[in-house]
């Protein structure tokens, strides 16, 4: 039990009952009073209702999605009607960020842009000057740690934000191990490039055993859950954290639905705990068989529904969780937008 709460419930057990002179109350005060007890009924039976149903508010206001685009956006020329039906599809499915690959790591450690990087993120603002843009890099440990593809990938940064008018920055750290200060190192420095109103999101991976006995345990190394601690420390440096909810090899959906509830749940409550200002994404897996990965078990509906029990079951540090995004967008089906516009956008 919560300390404080623990401490509030001793302190209400410990009065006793207390004998009060009986008062007697005009008739139109009872007749209040009792309109305010139905008012207070009805409200309640609303929200379970809601709840059983599953149509309660599962963000704390408009959800706030995302989706991924692979690099084929920023490698070829985008038709404008290409472009357009991209747009319309993320509005139709409240998504107001988008993570996009620019560029590709060398051979020598450098990290250098596609050819239509600047274009793209051009023709975007123009198309749905709303939007927020971020870059999407993905870095393994041999790029952060080495001090020459760390300063190619900040200078990188730097440069999409300053001269083709990115909003910031998504880093997807590829197998960090909990505690590795090399990665910490390297978001700090993005840190102090990426300055608001620029955005600096990273990618955090699931707790493969958890600690609820009653929760599926997934396969894989453990070291790449991140102890709380580390958790936080990483939350600490930036401005958003997606939860990477997959790669989990359960083998039926059941067992996925409440294992990611049981991720959302844990990132919700620990990074409340800290009380900073970071929002919570979740990703929703929409790409190919892969290691880990059976989409007809880690499918679009069964990570929604886990989603959104994990933010019941974290309560009101639930409200961290902004919204959710399919992971990729030109992986997905029109079966997943439906299911996840259903869930997600209309809800």
């Amino acid at each position: 039990m919560d300390s404080n709460l623990s401490s509030r419930f001793k302190q209400r057990s410990t009065r006793g009952h207390v004998r009060r002179q009986k008062q007697s109350l005009p008739n139109w005060a009872l007749i209040l009073l009792g309109l305010i007890a139905l008012i207070a009924l009805a409200l309640i039976i609303r929200q379970t209702i809601s709840w059983l149903s599953g149509d309660d508010d599962i963000t704390n206001g408009e959800p706030s999605n995302r989706t991924w685009l692979t690099e084929g956006w920023t490698l070829n020329d985008i038709s404008d009607d290409n472009l357009q039906v991209l747009v319309d599809r993320l509005a139709a499915n409240k998504i107001d960020m988008v993570y996009v690959q620019t560029g590709q790591w060398r051979a020598s450690g450098e990290y250098r842009e596609n050819p239509f990087a600047q274009q793209f993120r051009q023709q975007l603002k123009e198309a749905a000057p709303d939007l927020k843009v971020l870059d999407w890099i993905t870095v393994q440990e041999a790029e952060y740690s080495d001090t020459t593809s760390q300063a190619s990938a900040v200078n990188y940064a730097r440069r999409a934000i300053d001269e083709w008018g990115y909003d910031g920055v998504h880093i997807r750290g590829f197998s960090v191990f909990t505690g590795d200060q090399n990665y910490v190192r390297f978001l700090r420095i993005l840190g102090e490039v990426i300055e608001a109103p620029h955005i600096l999101s990273v990618t955090v991976p699931p707790d493969l055993i958890p600690t609820n006995p009653d929760v599926p345990r997934a396969e894989g190394n453990p070291s790449i859950s991140w102890q709380t601690q580390y958790k936080e420390q990483i939350a600490i440096l930036v401005d958003e954290i997606v939860v990477m909810a997959h790669s989990s090899s359960l083998q039926n959906t059941e067992d996925y639905r409440a294992w990611v509830a049981y991720q959302v749940e844990t990132y919700a409550n620990d990074i409340d705990r800290i009380d900073i200002d970071v929002e919570i994404i979740v990703a929703i897996p929409t790409y190919p068989e892969s290691f880990g990965h059976n989409p007809a078990v880690e499918n679009v509906q069964a990570a929604s529904e886990g989603a959104r029990e994990g933010i019941r079951q974290a309560g009101d540090s639930g409200n961290r969780v902004v919204g959710a995004g399919l992971f990729v967008h030109d992986e997905a089906t029109s079966l997943d937008w439906d299911t996840f516009q259903g869930i997600w956008a209309d809800r």
